[in-house]
């Protein structure tokens, strides 16, 4: 009897202790995913707060934000699009072929004036301040849908335009117009993350070609004056920190939301309010969804302290974040997000290169990180270090001598 007593003592003893530990971890678990969804809040609201007023970049400027100026032309948009041509969907595709838009589906931009339209859209980047128009990421809103990309259309048109007033010697106007539209390719970047950015990107790509063409054939006195539009434009360009921050509320809200309280759900802008999904009902999948949370939350951290970091600095510690995560599905992919990085990059730049090659009358130009510099009999040839941008070399004459080199008497 009394052998069969401690054998019930022990295991009791050892049922208890079992349970201790299995509280015992289980708080130190909801500790941990607290501690995870109070840093993904903290996110949150350092995007929700951070200062969107910049330094603007041409007159006059508009009052209010970009993304209320952008609202009623988004709109008209949509009204325009209701009875679209398939030939104009495929038009606006992702790869739509290059090239003059078929006369139907240039009428749609606008009933009177597709120049017009574009103008106004892209002038929204004088606004005072930046800020996404409403509803671009709402699921079911009309400013929502995978067709929409009425930025790009408008670049495209204004792209036509700046080579039609390059050759009439037009060429303040058309640096305006060029200064408008790399501007409000900044400007899709506050708030829109990776979507935001690809925007952004593509909008700047289509216009470029056109603008390097107006800094080579300008005169030095117009090219000063979009010099200075452009540094002003980059002085207000959001890190790569910041955006790639962006992108991890968004989706980390939407995900991870439910393990917010009320009172921290209320502290959210509506917008990220309204994206997060229900809790999982089962308890294995909840305790599966709180080990991801604890586990991006940890990914973001690194990816954030070395994403502003040069490519060169960045690629080998990128490359250890890769071989430690494993690119694991449970995870946000180091190498989908090392390749956003360099596009951003990229894009930034192009903005540099041709701000260089604008100024390259007072200060010839040399290598950087994005593009190298070939000295060329009476001017300078700009070219890309990025392979994916190697066709958007720039060319432009210079009167400034070259480094080194003993400037010629007159």
């Amino acid at each position: 009897m009394r052998s069969r007593r401690k054998l019930w003592a022990l295991a009791s003893v050892a049922v208890g202790l079992l349970a201790v530990g299995a509280i015992g971890g289980w708080y130190t678990f909801r500790g941990k995913v607290a501690q995870a969804a109070g840093s993904l809040l903290e996110d949150a609201l350092a995007m929700a707060l951070e200062p969107r007023t910049r330094p603007p970049h041409d007159n006059p400027t508009v009052v209010g934000t970009f993304g209320k100026c952008a609202e009623p032309r988004l709109d008209a948009w949509v009204d325009l699009l209701k009875d679209e041509p398939e030939v104009c969907k495929e038009f606006r595709a992702a790869k739509a072929p290059m090239g003059k838009i078929p006369d139907e589906c240039l009428a749609l931009v606008t009933p009177t004036n597709s120049l017009a339209w574009a103008r106004g859209l892209m002038s929204c980047s004088r606004a005072d301040t930046a800020g996404l128009p409403e509803g671009l990421f709402t699921t079911g809103h009309k400013r929502n849908g995978p067709s929409f990309q009425p930025w790009l259309t408008a670049a495209r048109v204004l792209a036509w335009e700046v080579r039609a007033q390059v050759a009439t010697k037009q060429y303040g106007l058309a640096f305006e117009t060029c200064a408008d539209v790399i501007a409000t390719s900044r400007d899709l970047s506050w708030g829109g993350a990776i979507h935001g950015s690809m925007w952004a990107i593509a909008t700047l790509k289509t216009v470029y070609p056109a603008c390097a063409e107006a800094v080579a054939a300008a005169d030095p006195s117009s090219r000063a004056k979009f010099h200075a539009a452009l540094e002003a434009i980059r002085a207000a360009r959001r890190t790569n920190s910041s955006i790639l921050r962006d992108e991890t509320v968004g989706a980390g809200i939407e995900v991870f939301g439910f393990e917010l309280d009320g009172r921290q759900l209320q502290r959210l802008p509506k917008e990220l309010r309204e994206r997060v999904r229900p809790a999982p009902v089962r308890f294995p999948a909840r305790i599966a969804a709180g080990w991801q949370l604890i586990r991006m939350r940890a990914l973001t951290a690194d990816l954030l302290a070395i994403a502003d970091f040069p490519d060169a600095d960045r690629a080998p510690r990128m490359a250890m974040l890769a071989a430690r995560e494993g690119d694991a599905t449970d995870s946000p992919s180091v190498g989908l997000q090392e390749k956003f990085l360099r596009r951003l990059d990229d894009a930034a730049g192009l903005v540099e290169m041709l701000s260089a090659a604008a100024n390259a009358d007072r200060a010839f130009p040399e290598n950087t990180a994005s593009f190298t510099v070939n000295p060329l009999d009476g001017g300078v040839e700009l070219v890309p270090v990025e392979p994916e941008s190697a066709g958007l070399a720039i060319t432009v004459p210079t009167a400034a001598p070259i480094p080194g080199q003993i400037p010629m008497k007159k």
